[in-house]
Protein backbone atom coordinates (compact mmCIF):
# COMPACT_ATOMS: atom_id res chain seq x y z
CA UNK A 1 0.00 0.00 0.00
CA UNK A 2 1.55 3.32 -1.05
CA UNK A 3 1.70 5.99 1.61
CA UNK A 4 2.06 9.55 0.40
CA UNK A 5 4.62 11.41 2.51
CA UNK A 6 4.37 15.16 2.16
CA UNK A 7 7.45 17.36 1.95
CA UNK A 8 6.28 19.14 5.08
CA UNK A 9 7.26 16.64 7.78
CA UNK A 10 5.24 18.49 10.38
CA UNK A 11 2.06 17.36 8.60
CA UNK A 12 2.96 13.71 8.36
CA UNK A 13 0.84 12.10 11.10
CA UNK A 14 2.08 8.59 10.33
CA UNK A 15 5.67 9.49 11.18
CA UNK A 16 4.60 10.91 14.54
CA UNK A 17 2.36 7.92 15.22
CA UNK A 18 5.12 5.38 14.61
CA UNK A 19 7.62 7.36 16.67
CA UNK A 20 5.21 7.60 19.61
CA UNK A 21 4.28 3.92 19.31
CA UNK A 22 7.90 2.74 19.42
CA UNK A 23 8.83 5.12 22.25
CA UNK A 24 5.82 4.03 24.32
CA UNK A 25 6.71 0.34 23.97
CA UNK A 26 10.31 0.96 25.00
CA UNK A 27 9.10 2.86 28.08
CA UNK A 28 6.54 0.14 28.89
CA UNK A 29 9.27 -2.50 28.71
CA UNK A 30 11.50 -0.43 30.99
CA UNK A 31 8.64 -0.11 33.48
CA UNK A 32 8.23 -3.89 33.63
CA UNK A 33 5.58 -4.79 31.05
CA UNK A 34 6.30 -8.32 29.85
CA UNK A 35 4.69 -10.53 27.24
CA UNK A 36 2.20 -12.92 28.85
CA UNK A 37 3.08 -16.25 27.27
CA UNK A 38 1.31 -18.25 30.01
CA UNK A 39 -2.07 -18.04 28.30
CA UNK A 40 -0.71 -20.68 25.94
CA UNK A 41 -1.01 -23.10 28.87
CA UNK A 42 -4.15 -21.79 30.52
CA UNK A 43 -6.24 -20.16 27.80
CA UNK A 44 -9.27 -22.41 27.53
CA UNK A 45 -9.68 -21.42 23.87
CA UNK A 46 -6.40 -23.20 23.08
CA UNK A 47 -5.50 -26.80 22.50
CA UNK A 48 -3.03 -28.50 24.81
CA UNK A 49 0.46 -27.07 24.15
CA UNK A 50 1.78 -30.62 23.76
CA UNK A 51 -0.75 -31.24 20.99
CA UNK A 52 0.12 -27.95 19.32
CA UNK A 53 3.87 -28.58 19.36
CA UNK A 54 4.15 -32.36 18.95
CA UNK A 55 4.21 -32.66 15.15
CA UNK A 56 2.61 -31.32 12.00
CA UNK A 57 0.36 -34.39 11.71
CA UNK A 58 -0.78 -34.11 15.35
CA UNK A 59 -1.54 -30.41 14.88
CA UNK A 60 -3.49 -31.04 11.67
CA UNK A 61 -5.53 -33.90 13.16
CA UNK A 62 -6.55 -31.98 16.27
CA UNK A 63 -7.36 -28.81 14.35
CA UNK A 64 -9.64 -30.83 12.08
CA UNK A 65 -11.63 -32.16 15.04
CA UNK A 66 -11.48 -29.00 17.11
CA UNK A 67 -15.08 -27.88 17.69
CA UNK A 68 -15.08 -25.26 20.44
CA UNK A 69 -13.27 -22.55 18.52
CA UNK A 70 -12.50 -21.73 14.87
CA UNK A 71 -9.08 -23.21 14.10
CA UNK A 72 -6.93 -20.38 12.72
CA UNK A 73 -5.44 -18.97 15.92
CA UNK A 74 -4.54 -22.43 17.19
CA UNK A 75 -2.94 -23.08 13.79
CA UNK A 76 -0.90 -19.92 14.25
CA UNK A 77 0.17 -21.04 17.74
CA UNK A 78 1.13 -24.48 16.49
CA UNK A 79 3.19 -23.16 13.56
CA UNK A 80 5.17 -20.79 15.79
CA UNK A 81 5.77 -23.51 18.40
CA UNK A 82 6.90 -26.01 15.77
CA UNK A 83 9.25 -23.56 14.05
CA UNK A 84 10.74 -21.69 17.01
CA UNK A 85 10.35 -24.31 19.76
CA UNK A 86 12.20 -23.04 22.87
CA UNK A 87 12.38 -19.55 21.36
CA UNK A 88 8.63 -19.33 20.72
CA UNK A 89 8.08 -16.75 23.47
CA UNK A 90 10.49 -14.32 21.82
CA UNK A 91 8.90 -14.98 18.44
CA UNK A 92 5.41 -14.21 19.77
CA UNK A 93 6.70 -11.01 21.38
CA UNK A 94 8.16 -9.77 18.07
CA UNK A 95 5.09 -10.79 16.07
CA UNK A 96 2.74 -8.94 18.43
CA UNK A 97 4.97 -5.87 18.28
CA UNK A 98 4.59 -5.99 14.49
CA UNK A 99 0.82 -6.33 14.91
CA UNK A 100 0.99 -3.16 17.00
CA UNK A 101 2.90 -1.28 14.31
CA UNK A 102 0.37 -2.32 11.65
CA UNK A 103 -2.62 -1.58 13.88
CA UNK A 104 -1.37 1.88 14.83
CA UNK A 105 -0.46 2.72 11.24
CA UNK A 106 -3.83 1.57 9.94
CA UNK A 107 -5.74 3.76 12.40
CA UNK A 108 -3.63 6.78 11.45
CA UNK A 109 -3.97 6.12 7.70
CA UNK A 110 -7.74 5.64 7.97
CA UNK A 111 -8.04 9.02 9.67
CA UNK A 112 -5.88 10.55 6.93
CA UNK A 113 -8.00 9.00 4.18
CA UNK A 114 -11.09 10.46 5.84
CA UNK A 115 -9.49 13.94 5.93
CA UNK A 116 -9.26 14.18 9.72
CA UNK A 117 -7.17 17.21 10.66
CA UNK A 118 -3.58 15.95 10.98
CA UNK A 119 -3.18 17.38 14.50
CA UNK A 120 -6.37 15.71 15.69
CA UNK A 121 -5.17 12.50 14.00
CA UNK A 122 -1.82 12.50 15.82
CA UNK A 123 -3.27 13.41 19.22
CA UNK A 124 -6.15 10.93 19.18
CA UNK A 125 -4.20 8.06 17.66
CA UNK A 126 -1.40 8.61 20.16
CA UNK A 127 -3.75 8.74 23.15
CA UNK A 128 -5.24 5.45 22.00
CA UNK A 129 -2.07 3.51 21.14
CA UNK A 130 -0.33 4.41 24.43
CA UNK A 131 -3.44 3.51 26.42
CA UNK A 132 -3.10 0.70 28.97
CA UNK A 133 -5.67 -1.32 27.02
CA UNK A 134 -3.53 -1.36 23.86
CA UNK A 135 -0.30 -1.99 25.76
CA UNK A 136 -1.72 -4.88 27.80
CA UNK A 137 -3.66 -6.52 24.95
CA UNK A 138 -0.52 -6.32 22.80
CA UNK A 139 1.44 -8.01 25.61
CA UNK A 140 -0.98 -10.92 25.90
CA UNK A 141 -0.91 -14.11 23.81
CA UNK A 142 -4.54 -13.85 22.81
CA UNK A 143 -6.39 -13.45 19.53
CA UNK A 144 -7.68 -9.96 20.40
CA UNK A 145 -4.70 -8.14 18.86
CA UNK A 146 -4.59 -10.08 15.57
CA UNK A 147 -8.35 -9.49 15.33
CA UNK A 148 -8.17 -5.70 15.66
CA UNK A 149 -5.22 -5.56 13.28
CA UNK A 150 -7.10 -7.54 10.64
CA UNK A 151 -10.20 -5.38 11.03
CA UNK A 152 -8.45 -2.03 10.58
CA UNK A 153 -6.35 -3.36 7.70
CA UNK A 154 -9.48 -4.67 5.99
CA UNK A 155 -11.15 -1.24 6.28
CA UNK A 156 -8.11 0.48 4.81
CA UNK A 157 -7.84 -2.04 1.97
CA UNK A 158 -11.51 -1.77 1.02
CA UNK A 159 -11.24 2.01 0.89
CA UNK A 160 -8.16 1.76 -1.32
CA UNK A 161 -9.99 -0.67 -3.56
CA UNK A 162 -12.99 1.64 -3.91
CA UNK A 163 -10.59 4.42 -4.85
CA UNK A 164 -8.34 2.64 -7.37
CA UNK A 165 -9.94 -0.75 -8.10
CA UNK A 166 -6.79 -2.82 -7.58
CA UNK A 167 -7.59 -6.48 -7.02
CA UNK A 168 -4.94 -7.00 -4.36
CA UNK A 169 -6.65 -4.57 -1.99
CA UNK A 170 -9.98 -6.38 -2.34
CA UNK A 171 -8.31 -9.74 -1.76
CA UNK A 172 -6.29 -8.61 1.27
CA UNK A 173 -9.37 -6.95 2.79
CA UNK A 174 -11.53 -10.04 2.22
CA UNK A 175 -8.82 -12.35 3.54
CA UNK A 176 -8.56 -10.27 6.71
CA UNK A 177 -12.31 -10.65 7.30
CA UNK A 178 -12.04 -14.41 6.75
CA UNK A 179 -9.08 -14.59 9.14
CA UNK A 180 -11.20 -12.94 11.82
CA UNK A 181 -14.07 -15.36 11.24
CA UNK A 182 -11.61 -18.24 11.49
CA UNK A 183 -10.11 -16.96 14.75
CA UNK A 184 -13.13 -15.95 16.83
CA UNK A 185 -16.68 -17.23 16.65
CA UNK A 186 -18.02 -13.75 17.51
CA UNK A 187 -17.23 -12.81 13.92
CA UNK A 188 -19.82 -15.11 12.46
CA UNK A 189 -20.47 -15.94 8.83
CA UNK A 190 -23.48 -13.61 9.09
CA UNK A 191 -21.16 -10.79 10.19
CA UNK A 192 -18.84 -11.41 7.24
CA UNK A 193 -21.75 -10.85 4.85
CA UNK A 194 -23.46 -8.09 6.85
CA UNK A 195 -20.52 -5.66 7.04
CA UNK A 196 -19.81 -5.92 3.31
CA UNK A 197 -23.24 -4.56 2.33
CA UNK A 198 -22.02 -0.92 1.97
CA UNK A 199 -18.93 -1.90 -0.03
CA UNK A 200 -20.87 -4.00 -2.55
CA UNK A 201 -23.81 -1.60 -2.38
CA UNK A 202 -21.83 1.48 -3.40
CA UNK A 203 -20.31 -0.31 -6.39
CA UNK A 204 -23.73 -1.51 -7.50
CA UNK A 205 -25.20 1.98 -7.03
CA UNK A 206 -22.44 3.40 -9.25
CA UNK A 207 -22.99 0.58 -11.75
CA UNK A 208 -19.26 -0.05 -11.57
CA UNK A 209 -19.55 -3.68 -12.62
CA UNK A 210 -15.85 -4.04 -13.34
CA UNK A 211 -14.94 -3.32 -9.72
CA UNK A 212 -17.95 -5.30 -8.55
CA UNK A 213 -16.70 -8.35 -10.43
CA UNK A 214 -13.19 -7.97 -9.00
CA UNK A 215 -14.54 -7.64 -5.48
CA UNK A 216 -16.81 -10.65 -5.95
CA UNK A 217 -13.93 -12.85 -7.07
CA UNK A 218 -11.65 -11.59 -4.29
CA UNK A 219 -14.36 -12.07 -1.66
CA UNK A 220 -15.78 -15.45 -2.67
CA UNK A 221 -12.60 -17.45 -2.06
CA UNK A 222 -12.12 -16.37 1.60
CA UNK A 223 -15.87 -16.70 2.13
CA UNK A 224 -15.85 -20.28 0.85
CA UNK A 225 -12.98 -21.09 3.21
CA UNK A 226 -15.06 -19.92 6.17
CA UNK A 227 -18.10 -21.85 4.91
CA UNK A 228 -15.96 -25.00 4.61
CA UNK A 229 -15.15 -24.84 8.35
CA UNK A 230 -18.84 -24.48 9.18
CA UNK A 231 -19.62 -27.39 6.88
CA UNK A 232 -16.94 -29.51 8.53
CA UNK A 233 -18.52 -28.86 11.93
CA UNK A 234 -21.94 -29.75 10.53
CA UNK A 235 -20.64 -33.07 9.22
CA UNK A 236 -18.59 -34.03 12.27
CA UNK A 237 -20.61 -32.49 15.11
CA UNK A 238 -24.07 -31.81 13.72
CA UNK A 239 -23.90 -28.01 13.89
CA UNK A 240 -23.34 -25.59 11.00
CA UNK A 241 -21.52 -23.09 13.22
CA UNK A 242 -18.02 -21.98 14.20
CA UNK A 243 -18.27 -23.17 17.80
CA UNK A 244 -20.05 -25.84 19.83
CA UNK A 245 -19.99 -23.66 22.96
CA UNK A 246 -22.91 -21.40 22.11
CA UNK A 247 -25.32 -23.21 24.44
CA UNK A 248 -23.03 -22.81 27.46
CA UNK A 249 -22.44 -19.12 26.71
CA UNK A 250 -26.16 -18.47 26.35
CA UNK A 251 -26.94 -20.38 29.55
CA UNK A 252 -24.36 -18.28 31.40
CA UNK A 253 -26.16 -15.04 30.58
CA UNK A 254 -29.65 -16.53 31.05
CA UNK A 255 -28.92 -17.84 34.56
CA UNK A 256 -26.73 -14.91 35.65
CA UNK A 257 -29.74 -13.05 37.05
CA UNK A 258 -31.96 -15.97 37.99
CA UNK A 259 -32.12 -16.84 41.71
CA UNK A 260 -31.08 -20.39 42.53
CA UNK A 261 -34.48 -21.07 44.10
CA UNK A 262 -36.19 -20.15 40.83
CA UNK A 263 -33.92 -22.51 38.94
CA UNK A 264 -34.82 -25.31 41.33
CA UNK A 265 -38.51 -24.55 40.87
CA UNK A 266 -38.23 -24.75 37.09
CA UNK A 267 -36.39 -28.08 37.36
CA UNK A 268 -39.01 -29.51 39.74
CA UNK A 269 -41.81 -28.41 37.42
CA UNK A 270 -40.09 -30.14 34.50
CA UNK A 271 -39.57 -26.98 32.46
CA UNK A 272 -35.80 -27.40 32.37
CA UNK A 273 -33.48 -30.32 33.07
CA UNK A 274 -31.47 -30.98 36.22
CA UNK A 275 -28.36 -29.97 34.30
CA UNK A 276 -29.37 -26.35 34.71
CA UNK A 277 -28.87 -26.61 38.46
CA UNK A 278 -25.18 -26.62 37.58
CA UNK A 279 -23.46 -23.56 36.13
CA UNK A 280 -21.95 -23.90 32.67
CA UNK A 281 -18.18 -24.00 32.17
CA UNK A 282 -17.46 -26.19 35.21
CA UNK A 283 -14.84 -28.96 35.38
CA UNK A 284 -15.84 -32.41 34.03
CA UNK A 285 -16.08 -33.92 37.54
CA UNK A 286 -18.94 -31.54 38.39
CA UNK A 287 -21.25 -32.92 35.69
CA UNK A 288 -23.08 -36.26 35.38
CA UNK A 289 -20.58 -38.90 34.31
CA UNK A 290 -22.53 -39.99 31.22
CA UNK A 291 -21.56 -36.82 29.38
CA UNK A 292 -17.93 -37.91 29.34
CA UNK A 293 -18.42 -41.69 29.08
CA UNK A 294 -18.29 -41.86 25.29
CA UNK A 295 -16.30 -44.16 23.05
CA UNK A 296 -12.86 -42.65 22.74
CA UNK A 297 -11.91 -41.32 19.33
CA UNK A 298 -8.12 -41.39 19.62
CA UNK A 299 -8.01 -37.62 19.08
CA UNK A 300 -6.63 -35.80 22.17
CA UNK A 301 -8.68 -32.67 21.47
CA UNK A 302 -11.88 -34.73 21.75
CA UNK A 303 -10.90 -37.28 24.41
CA UNK A 304 -8.76 -35.53 27.02
CA UNK A 305 -10.55 -34.16 30.08
CA UNK A 306 -7.73 -31.77 30.92
CA UNK A 307 -4.64 -30.32 29.34
CA UNK A 308 -1.28 -31.65 30.40
CA UNK A 309 -0.30 -28.45 32.25
CA UNK A 310 -0.50 -28.20 36.03
CA UNK A 311 -2.13 -27.47 38.39
CA UNK A 312 -5.50 -29.07 37.74
CA UNK A 313 -7.81 -26.05 37.89
CA UNK A 314 -10.54 -24.43 35.81
CA UNK A 315 -7.87 -23.10 33.47
CA UNK A 316 -6.49 -26.43 32.30
CA UNK A 317 -9.86 -28.03 31.47
CA UNK A 318 -10.06 -29.21 27.87
CA UNK A 319 -13.33 -27.62 26.74
CA UNK A 320 -12.93 -29.14 23.29
CA UNK A 321 -13.77 -32.53 24.81
CA UNK A 322 -16.81 -34.10 23.16
CA UNK A 323 -18.59 -34.12 26.51
CA UNK A 324 -18.85 -30.34 26.41
CA UNK A 325 -20.38 -30.57 22.95
CA UNK A 326 -23.22 -32.62 24.41
CA UNK A 327 -23.46 -30.39 27.48
CA UNK A 328 -23.73 -27.28 25.34
CA UNK A 329 -26.61 -28.73 23.33
CA UNK A 330 -28.54 -29.55 26.51
CA UNK A 331 -27.81 -26.13 28.00
CA UNK A 332 -29.08 -24.55 24.80
CA UNK A 333 -32.42 -26.38 25.07
CA UNK A 334 -32.89 -25.23 28.66
CA UNK A 335 -31.77 -21.68 27.94
CA UNK A 336 -34.21 -21.34 25.05
CA UNK A 337 -36.99 -22.64 27.28
CA UNK A 338 -36.24 -19.95 29.85
CA UNK A 339 -35.93 -17.20 27.21
CA UNK A 340 -39.25 -18.21 25.68
CA UNK A 341 -41.28 -18.55 28.86
CA UNK A 342 -39.38 -16.44 31.41
CA UNK A 343 -37.70 -13.75 29.31
CA UNK A 344 -37.16 -11.28 32.15
CA UNK A 345 -34.13 -13.20 33.44
CA UNK A 346 -32.48 -13.15 30.04
CA UNK A 347 -33.27 -9.46 29.54
CA UNK A 348 -31.79 -8.67 32.96
CA UNK A 349 -28.69 -10.59 31.93
CA UNK A 350 -28.45 -8.62 28.68
CA UNK A 351 -28.76 -5.37 30.66
CA UNK A 352 -25.89 -6.47 32.89
CA UNK A 353 -23.82 -7.43 29.85
CA UNK A 354 -24.46 -3.96 28.42
CA UNK A 355 -22.82 -2.46 31.50
CA UNK A 356 -19.81 -4.76 31.15
CA UNK A 357 -19.54 -3.58 27.54
CA UNK A 358 -18.95 -0.06 28.86
CA UNK A 359 -16.18 -0.96 31.27
CA UNK A 360 -12.52 -0.20 30.50
CA UNK A 361 -10.78 -3.03 28.66
CA UNK A 362 -8.22 -3.18 31.47
CA UNK A 363 -10.95 -4.55 33.75
CA UNK A 364 -10.78 -7.84 31.84
CA UNK A 365 -10.13 -10.41 34.64
CA UNK A 366 -6.93 -11.66 32.99
CA UNK A 367 -5.36 -8.28 33.77
CA UNK A 368 -6.70 -7.99 37.31
CA UNK A 369 -6.18 -11.47 38.67
CA UNK A 370 -4.44 -13.47 35.96
CA UNK A 371 -0.96 -13.95 34.64
CA UNK A 372 -0.83 -10.49 33.04
CA UNK A 373 -1.26 -8.80 36.42
CA UNK A 374 2.44 -7.95 36.87
CA UNK A 375 2.30 -5.96 33.64
CA UNK A 376 -0.88 -4.19 34.74
CA UNK A 377 0.76 -3.37 38.06
CA UNK A 378 3.87 -2.07 36.27
CA UNK A 379 1.77 0.60 34.54
CA UNK A 380 -0.85 0.94 37.29
CA UNK A 381 -0.47 4.73 37.41
CA UNK A 382 -1.26 4.93 33.70
CA UNK A 383 -4.20 2.56 34.17
CA UNK A 384 -5.51 4.70 37.01
CA UNK A 385 -5.06 7.92 35.03
CA UNK A 386 -6.97 6.63 32.00
CA UNK A 387 -9.73 5.06 34.07
CA UNK A 388 -10.31 8.25 36.07
CA UNK A 389 -9.77 10.99 33.50
CA UNK A 390 -10.77 9.32 30.22
CA UNK A 391 -13.26 6.68 31.34
CA UNK A 392 -14.76 8.45 34.34
CA UNK A 393 -14.81 5.37 36.59
CA UNK A 394 -15.27 5.15 40.34
CA UNK A 395 -12.47 3.36 42.13
CA UNK A 396 -12.05 0.84 44.92
CA UNK A 397 -8.61 0.32 46.46
CA UNK A 398 -7.79 -3.30 47.25
CA UNK A 399 -4.82 -4.75 49.11
CA UNK A 400 -2.29 -6.62 47.02
CA UNK A 401 -3.06 -10.07 48.42
CA UNK A 402 -3.65 -11.37 44.89
CA UNK A 403 -1.12 -9.17 43.16
CA UNK A 404 2.51 -8.24 43.23
CA UNK A 405 3.94 -8.23 46.79
CA UNK A 406 4.30 -4.88 48.59
CA UNK A 407 2.21 -3.02 46.03
CA UNK A 408 -1.36 -1.80 46.11
CA UNK A 409 -3.53 -1.98 43.03
CA UNK A 410 -6.62 0.02 42.24
CA UNK A 411 -9.34 -2.17 40.78
CA UNK A 412 -12.19 -0.60 38.81
CA UNK A 413 -15.51 -2.33 39.30
CA UNK A 414 -17.81 0.32 37.91
CA UNK A 415 -18.70 1.13 34.34
CA UNK A 416 -17.18 3.97 32.37
CA UNK A 417 -19.67 6.80 32.40
CA UNK A 418 -17.74 8.46 29.59
CA UNK A 419 -18.28 5.42 27.37
CA UNK A 420 -21.94 5.15 28.33
CA UNK A 421 -22.48 8.65 26.96
CA UNK A 422 -19.96 8.76 24.12
CA UNK A 423 -20.42 5.42 22.36
CA UNK A 424 -24.08 5.83 21.36
CA UNK A 425 -23.39 9.41 20.25
CA UNK A 426 -20.46 8.33 18.09
CA UNK A 427 -22.48 5.55 16.45
CA UNK A 428 -25.35 7.92 15.65
CA UNK A 429 -22.87 10.48 14.33
CA UNK A 430 -21.29 7.79 12.15
CA UNK A 431 -24.60 6.88 10.54
CA UNK A 432 -25.32 10.59 10.07
CA UNK A 433 -21.99 11.05 8.26
CA UNK A 434 -22.62 8.00 6.10
CA UNK A 435 -26.03 9.25 4.98
CA UNK A 436 -24.83 12.84 4.53
CA UNK A 437 -21.90 11.83 2.33
CA UNK A 438 -24.03 9.41 0.34
CA UNK A 439 -26.42 12.26 -0.50
CA UNK A 440 -23.44 14.42 -1.45
CA UNK A 441 -22.16 11.60 -3.70
CA UNK A 442 -19.01 11.04 -1.61
CA UNK A 443 -19.72 7.36 -2.02
CA UNK A 444 -16.36 5.86 -1.06
CA UNK A 445 -16.31 7.95 2.10
CA UNK A 446 -19.87 6.92 2.91
CA UNK A 447 -19.10 3.23 2.35
CA UNK A 448 -16.11 3.28 4.70
CA UNK A 449 -18.03 5.05 7.48
CA UNK A 450 -20.90 2.59 7.01
CA UNK A 451 -18.40 -0.28 7.30
CA UNK A 452 -17.29 1.15 10.65
CA UNK A 453 -20.85 1.55 11.89
CA UNK A 454 -22.05 -1.91 10.87
CA UNK A 455 -19.08 -3.51 12.63
CA UNK A 456 -19.77 -1.49 15.77
CA UNK A 457 -23.47 -2.33 15.60
CA UNK A 458 -22.92 -6.05 15.10
CA UNK A 459 -20.36 -6.42 17.89
CA UNK A 460 -22.34 -4.23 20.30
CA UNK A 461 -25.59 -6.09 19.78
CA UNK A 462 -24.39 -9.64 19.29
CA UNK A 463 -21.87 -9.80 22.13
CA UNK A 464 -24.35 -8.41 24.66
CA UNK A 465 -26.92 -11.00 23.63
CA UNK A 466 -24.63 -13.98 24.23
CA UNK A 467 -21.86 -12.93 26.64
CA UNK A 468 -21.68 -11.57 30.16
CA UNK A 469 -18.53 -10.86 32.13
CA UNK A 470 -16.09 -10.15 29.30
CA UNK A 471 -18.01 -7.79 27.03
CA UNK A 472 -15.37 -5.09 27.50
CA UNK A 473 -12.89 -7.39 25.75
CA UNK A 474 -15.36 -7.83 22.91
CA UNK A 475 -15.79 -4.06 22.55
CA UNK A 476 -12.04 -3.57 22.15
CA UNK A 477 -12.31 -5.17 18.71
CA UNK A 478 -14.13 -2.06 17.43
CA UNK A 479 -12.60 0.60 19.69
CA UNK A 480 -10.47 1.87 16.79
CA UNK A 481 -13.62 2.60 14.77
CA UNK A 482 -15.13 4.50 17.69
CA UNK A 483 -11.86 6.44 17.89
CA UNK A 484 -11.91 7.35 14.20
CA UNK A 485 -15.53 8.52 14.43
CA UNK A 486 -14.48 10.63 17.40
CA UNK A 487 -11.62 12.06 15.35
CA UNK A 488 -14.04 12.96 12.56
CA UNK A 489 -16.37 14.67 15.02
CA UNK A 490 -13.60 16.69 16.68
CA UNK A 491 -12.04 17.57 13.32
CA UNK A 492 -15.42 18.80 12.11
CA UNK A 493 -15.81 20.95 15.22
CA UNK A 494 -12.29 22.39 14.81
CA UNK A 495 -12.96 23.18 11.14
CA UNK A 496 -16.27 24.88 11.89
CA UNK A 497 -14.69 26.92 14.67
CA UNK A 498 -11.76 27.93 12.46
CA UNK A 499 -14.07 28.94 9.61
CA UNK A 500 -16.27 30.99 11.93
CA UNK A 501 -13.22 32.69 13.42
CA UNK A 502 -11.94 33.45 9.92
CA UNK A 503 -15.32 34.89 8.84
CA UNK A 504 -15.37 37.31 11.78
CA UNK A 505 -12.06 38.90 10.74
Amino acid sequence: MTVQITSNASKNPLAYTLLIFIASRVIAYKLGVIFDYTLLDYGWQYLDPIVLSKSVSSLAQNLLYMNGQPPLFNLFLGIILLIFQSHASQAFTIIYFIFGLIYSSSICLLMSRLKVDWRVNVIMTSIFIISPACILIESCLFYAYPIVTCLTVSALCFYEFLENGRFRYAFIGSSCLAAMALMWSLFHLIWMIFVMIPIFGVLYYKRDFKKLQKLGIAYILPLLLVISVYAKNAILFGSFSPSSWFGMSLAKIVYSRMPSEERKHLVESGEISELSLLDPWLAPSKYPAHYFNFKKTGVPALDALRKSVEPATFYNVNYHNLGYNALSKDYLKDAMQVITHHPKYYLEGVASAYLYYHMPTTSWPVFDYGYSQPSRTAISELVNFYNVFFYGCFVHVNPSSQGVPDKDQITYYGVSYSLLVALPILLIYGFYLAVKNFREQSLEYSALISFFCLNILFVGVFCNLIEIGESQRYRFSVDAFYLILGGLMISDIVTRFSNRKHDTK
